[in-house]
């Protein structure tokens, strides 16, 4: 139409308009047929006057291509992006295309190569994104080295190779990293060496201590590498060479604390460094610094940090060696207090770090040690408000004083993890906001009082969950969420508990856990694999209490449900997690065994059959024991109390499941059968069967493969006694029963074989 004119400006509005629309489909495709289109009337005659290919305008595009690669990736979790970045790739391979044929207006500068390197940044899910990362840079050092790109104006600068080197860092390549830092220190020296004046005193185009450190940052990511802790003392002995080697025209490369405390945490952080090394080179980093720190006119000058004093801390917690990290967060303090320097400020970070040291150094005294800390921490924070304790530093002690494990102290540990709370409750209230009890701290409590050994334990765990609980429903605290972590906390409590009630109280909390995630009203209190292990244990606990009514206990129903019900909600939610492990089917057949019901034998082997199929079908958490076989022998010779049917059929489950265990059909964790194994099997003779040759015969044999296999100790000697008295006296004249007495073979590999006397009965 005459009436109207194609332009520059009105065909670039449309691609922007492609590029930006989310909801058009195949939108990036449409925005690439319209440039193409533009390139191609740019070069026809007819309209060449109105439509006028420029850099800014492909600059213009370029930017609009990464805009969309970013916004597809937040808007799909990572995902995508990649279309946009592989189109912007496009157009700066066109851009070199046209500069090679002579137009170089339209050449690619550092902001072209920008764009797109920003573009494929964020793609670091897609597994080329390295690939093309690499390309761009060789394109950079080709378009450089042939001469081709300084007619336009191109120059690969330092902040240019910055945004490289930052890209390899995320993506964790430390050789690139590293190798771009040498190509920003070789190439601004090669500037000085030839007097190129144009960009010496350009600060912006000089490479930095921060260049050095995000190097150095970048190997100590690497966990598992062999080199890195010697490229980053490498790294470091560099930058010291051009600090020493520039003098005041040099004076920013200074080595700084961050510099350090990064050389120290890539030995931190290398899991295949020795743990004494690791602290040995912390300690020589520090003492460096320290007698350098002396020497200091200007103390604000100096190298320390609460930073680099905090990764010194930590080298020695990994170590274990509490006493040297208090030590050096003392010096700290010293230091702080003489010179007033604010870098050396101590705060919460390394009081909590000194503080964990303890916690994992197993001492006696660690829950005092580091509740001593503690308390010269809000002892600081009386006097200075920039100095405070937060959550973590209480978790910290609670944690020391629950891995201590002593109760030697005159209070007990679970009492003085309380007492923190209720002090960390009341400096809260004083004005401390960050003390404001969370679900950690809870949590912790919880589990100091279900880990004592005070008989008062589980109740006290369940009063302060309840409590907990009251917090959450109210309202008041909205840092509390019960989640699957508190109420797994609460059942670990309540399995330690052995009082009548308790596992049933256990079982009620874990159907309220599943009903709160089958409505999606809690999807945080999904339970877990130790959920249902903790109400396993409850009611085996409460299957070895004597003062329960074994004759009317249901805990070995009940405990089997649970058991079934694992196994239904692994297959339903397709949570592997979820598969009973071996101590699952271990508890439900102790509470078969302990119970008094009838066909308990035939119930509690059901269940190892079971486990063993489970375990045959690949589930590898469900290998049986010889604990598991044991535990059917015991339910088996406990059987006596049904009538004689019951008897013979325990009996027989008895010599099945022995035979079974002895031939080895299943993978058996433990092996052969044992001492206990033969003294159970003795029990089920003398408890079912009838007195007579045929139970003197029995018992006979069984007890020499007894002694065959090496496992004759007191408790098979004091079993064939009552089982038959007959080949007891044969094998023990005096009638006085005593390992001793007996070849060594018979007892060579049990425990009284190995060297411990058996005593006389």
């Amino acid at each position: 139409s005459g009436d109207v004119k194609l332009s520059t400006q009105l065909v670039q509005n449309v691609i922007l308009a492609r590029i930006d629309s989310d909801e058009e489909r195949n939108s990036i495709a449409r925005s690439d047929e319209l440039l193409q289109k533009m390139i191609r009337y740019s070069n026809d005659a007819r309209y060449s006057t109105q439509i006028e290919v420029t850099k800014p305008f492909l600059q213009v595009i370029l930017a609009a291509y990464a805009r969309r690669s970013h916004r597809e990736i937040a808007q799909n979790n990572g995902v995508g992006g990649e279309d946009a970045a592989r189109k912007a790739t496009d157009i700066l391979n066109i851009m070199v295309q046209l500069h090679h044929e002579d137009r170089q207006h339209l050449a690619p500068d550092t902001e072209s190569f920008l764009h797109v390197l920003k573009a494929w940044e964020m793609n670091r899910i897609h597994l080329d994104v390295e690939k093309h990362v690499d390309k761009l840079l060789s394109c950079m050092y080709t378009l450089e080295s042939t001469g081709s790109g300084v007619g336009a104006g191109f120059r690969i600068d330092v902040p240019l190779l910055r945004e490289f080197s930052r890209v390899y860092g995320e993506l964790e390549k430390p050789k690139k990293v590293e190798k771009l830092l040498n190509r920003m220190v070789e190439q601004k020296e090669k500037k000085r060496h030839v007097g190129d004046q144009g960009g010496i005193n350009d600060f912006a185009d000089e490479y930095t201590v921060t260049d050095f450190r995000n190097a150095i940052q970048c190997w100590s990511k690497c966990i598992h590498c062999d080199i890195s802790t010697s490229r980053a003392e490498g790294i470091l002995h560099r930058l010291k060479k051009c600090y020493q080697a520039g003098g005041n025209s040099h004076a920013h490369l200074k080595p700084t604390a961050e510099i350090y405390s990064a050389v120290i945490n890539a030995y931190l952080n290398n899991q295949k460094a020795k743990s004494s090394l690791v602290a040995q080179r912390a300690k020589e980093i520090l003492d460096e610094l320290y007698d350098d720190h002396h020497l200091q006119v200007d103390k604000t000058q100096s190298k320390l940090s609460n930073k680099l004093f905090n990764s010194v801390i930590l080298a020695h917690s990994q170590n274990g060696d509490a006493e040297q990290a208090e030590d050096t967060l003392n010096t700290m303090l010293k230091l702080y207090e003489s010179d007033k320097n604010a870098s050396l400020r101590p705060n919460h970070v390394v009081f909590t770090s000194a503080i964990t040291a303890w916690a994992k150094s197993g001492n006696n005294d660690a829950g005092e040690r580091a509740e001593r800390l503690l308390h010269t921490l809000i002892d600081l924070s009386k006097h200075d408000p920039d100095v405070y304790p937060n959550t973590w530093c209480f978790v910290a002690t609670i944690t020391a004083w629950t891995n201590n494990g002593s109760n030697n102290t005159a209070v007990p540990a679970a009492n003085r993890v309380e007492d923190l709370l209720d002090k960390m409750i009341n400096l809260y209230h004083g004005g401390n906001h960050h003390l404001k009890p969370d679900t950690i701290v809870f949590t912790s409590v919880i589990n100091a009082w279900a880990k004592s050994e005070d008989p008062k334990g589980p109740e006290r765990a369940e009063e302060i969950f309840q409590k907990m609980h009251q917090l959450y429903s109210e309202g008041k605290n909205d840092l509390i969420k019960l989640d699957a972590s508190v109420y797994t906390a609460a059942l670990s409590a309540l399995a330690k508990s052995r009082k009548i009630g308790a596992a049933e109280k256990a079982h009620s909390m874990l159907n309220y856990m599943i009903t709160q995630h089958q409505t999606c009203a809690g999807a945080s209190i999904a339970p877990e694999r130790q959920s249902y292990g903790c109400v396993l244990e409850a009611y085996r606990q409460q299957s070895t209490n004597k003062l329960h009514d074994a004759s009317r206990d249901d805990s070995p129903i009940k405990a089997e449900e649970v058991l079934n019900l694992m196994e239904r909600n692994s297959h339903l939610y397709n949570d592997t997690s979820l598969v009973p492990d071996t101590l699952a089917y271990n508890a439900v057949i102790v509470c078969w065994a302990n119970s008094n019901v009838t066909h308990k034998a035939r119930r509690s082997l059901k269940v190892l059959r079971q486990m063993c199929e489970r375990h045959a079908g690949g589930v590898k958490e469900a290998r049986p024991e010889l604990y598991s076989f044991n535990s059917v022998l015991n339910a088996c010779a406990f059987s006596y109390n049904g009538d004689q049917d019951e008897k013979k059929q325990a009996l027989r489950i008895a010599e099945e499941t022995f035979r079974i265990l002895r031939e080895r059909r299943y993978d058996v964790a433990g092996g052969a059968p044992n001492s206990a194994s033969y003294t159970y099997l003795l029990k089920c003779y003398s408890n079912l069967m009838p007195i007579g040759k045929k139970r003197d015969q029995a018992c006979e044999d069984i007890f020499h493969q007894c002694c065959k296999d090496g496992q004759v100790n007191m408790g098979v000697l004091n079993a064939l006694r009552k089982s038959s008295l007959k080949t007891f006296y044969r094998v023990i004249p005096d009638g006085r029963a005593d390992v001793q007495k007996l070849p060594p073979k018979c007892s060579a590999n049990t425990y009284q074989g190995a060297g411990k006397k058996g005593k006389t009965v």
